[in-house]
């Protein structure tokens, strides 16, 4: 079946809407370029970064990631007060626009041209100021093209393939406070006379994939005796089943789950 593109409607609200959109996405980058003009006149060399980096004399701001500008902190602030911004909304701005300007060039030149829109960018950016430069300059490679219509899972899959190739140390450590978050809550405390709680739970990947196709399989056989709940309500009962039934652990078990 041949696909159509819709075509824009000629209705002149709308259009005067996608104006005022056009105009607003033109007004940002306006800002941004005159952000980040402001910061190459603000920029510390090198024997003005030796000297910020003195607790005595104003401090140096590594706003964005390895390799962008330093700034001094009460040209920063003065920044933030021009933008009309807190000081922390204002730095965590300057940084995005530091980073996207010196370690994500593509996603720039996107934004500039009015392809992609500053807040995507500025989300993206985020991500990579922790990255090494090889690993932003990863991001910037395999995403940039494609930030209008990916989804942000896809953002976090090639920041995360970044960080483990580029810095596997830090990976690792990510890893392991993850891990430490790993838990499975009920709120029994608050039943109420509906007769249901909530559950919250992190799990290891390999544990959510088995658990998930139990209850898949726990929900289809509830279908296959009759029941007429819905999907998520026979996942659920199958949830109950599975505790009622495994009331210890069988660590002997030999099946191919985790």
């Amino acid at each position: 079946m041949p696909t159509t593109t819709r075509a824009r409607s000629s209705d002149p609200l709308l259009h005067a809407v996608r104006s005022r959109r056009e105009t607003e996405a033109r007004d940002q980058v306006a800002t941004l370029t005159a952000v980040l003009d402001w910061s190459v006149a603000n920029t510390a060399d090198e024997v003005e970064t030796a000297e910020l980096l003195d607790p005595m004399v104003e401090p140096a701001l590594h706003l964005g990631g390895s390799g962008c500008p330093v700034i001094g902190e009460y040209a920063a602030l003065d920044l933030a007060l021009s933008l009309g911004m807190s000081t922390d909304g204002g730095l965590a701005y300057l940084g995005k626009a530091l980073e996207l300007r010196h370690r994500l060039p593509r996603l720039y030149a996107r934004v500039v041209g009015l392809e992609v829109s500053l807040w995507k960018a500025f989300r993206v950016a985020e991500q990579t100021i922790a990255l090494p430069p090889a690993g932003a300059t990863h991001v910037d490679r395999v995403i940039s093209p494609f930030l209008h219509t990916c989804s942000w899972a896809q953002v976090d899959r090639a920041v995360e393939a970044a960080r483990a190739a580029y810095d596997p140390a830090e990976a690792e450590r990510r890893r392991l406070v993850a891990a430490e978050g790993r838990h499975a809550t009920l709120d029994v405390a608050s039943a109420t006379t509906t007769g249901t709680v909530d559950m919250r739970a992190t799990l290891d990947l390999a544990d959510a994939l088995d658990l998930d196709a139990a209850l898949r399989d726990g929900a289809q056989r509830l279908a296959d005796l009759g029941s007429t709940d819905t999907l998520d309500v026979r996942r659920s009962h199958a949830l109950g089943e599975i505790a009622r039934h495994q009331l210890t652990l069988d660590l002997e078990t030999t099946g191919v789950g985790a």
